[in-house]
């Protein structure tokens, strides 16, 4: 069988081909638009797909360098902490409150039932861990996180279920979610308050807080991106001693303790 192995620049190539081919698909079929399948996961099903075939003809297997995957990952959580406004939660109310408590409750039956799974297949019940709210709630961050832990612990292939399990969850949410919240919207004849232009272009008021994107307010963005991820290792450093959690878990609170400050302050 040939193996290709790809460095960090050519694996870059390779996503960016792939994202390409997920758009173009979109675009094409009626489909994958109506029921909004984002474009990064039908390529990369795609992807997958061929290659698994290949791999399982025993015809081709490519490896990827994951240098930058952390580094992006790292990025992505950190812009999701910036997105943490204690005022807008104010404003939710008991809604907010509700929805915490559903979710603590399913994580609890995630986590409960995979390990009651696990025991009945013969396997470690810790295992079920690594199909629970690790991977499902946490995503690849997570389970990358604790998959090492379990198998430090004794739980042989942790690690890859948990990966594994963390892939499925975001692909299957991707494909169900879609279809369930178009039929909702229909069923419930739900109507955006905006005027259909047909256009991709995106109007902003000046006169809003947020104000217009310029190419000053994306380099600030980049800046308080790399500011928060900078502050962030040290404050992993010290919530590492207490417990494990993933490494962007400090870059995430480093991000929500900027963004609330600035808007305490009322600066834009």
């Amino acid at each position: 069988m040939l193996q290709i192995e790809l460095n960090m620049y050519q694996a870059v190539a390779v996503a960016a081909l792939v994202l390409l081919l997920g758009r173009f698909l979109v675009s094409k079929i009626p489909f994958l638009t109506k029921y909004c399948i984002p474009e990064p996961v039908v390529g990369g099903v795609v992807y997958a797909v061929v290659h698994l075939i290949l791999r399982s003809a025993g015809i081709l297997e490519i490896s990827f360098d994951n240098t930058l995957q952390s580094f992006f990952m790292t990025v992505f959580f950190c812009s999701v902490g910036y997105t943490a406004c204690f005022r807008l939660l104010k404003k939710g109310g008991v809604q907010v409150l509700l929805f915490l408590l559903v979710s603590i409750i399913m994580v609890a039956l995630q986590n409960g039932l995979g390990a009651v799974l696990a025991g009945a297949f013969h396997l470690d019940p810790r295992l079920g861990l690594a199909v629970g709210s690790i991977p499902m709630v946490g995503g690849h961050g997570t389970a990358g996180a604790f998959g090492p832990v379990l198998e430090e612990a004794g739980v042989v292939g942790a690690n890859a279920v948990a990966i594994a399990s963390a892939t499925f969850g975001l692909v299957a949410g991707c494909v169900i979610g879609g279809p369930l919240a178009y039929r909702r919207i229909h069923s419930l004849n739900l109507k955006s308050t905006e005027t259909a232009t047909g256009s991709d272009e995106v109007k902003v008021d000046k006169n809003e807080v947020t104000g217009a994107i310029d190419s000053r307010r994306f380099l600030d963005g980049a800046l308080y991106l790399a500011i928060a991820i900078g502050a962030g290792t040290i404050v992993s450093l010290f919530l590492n001693k207490l417990m494990t959690f993933p490494s962007y878990i400090g870059a995430m609170v480093v991000a929500a303790i900027i963004r609330n400050v600035v808007d305490a302050t009322h600066k834009d």
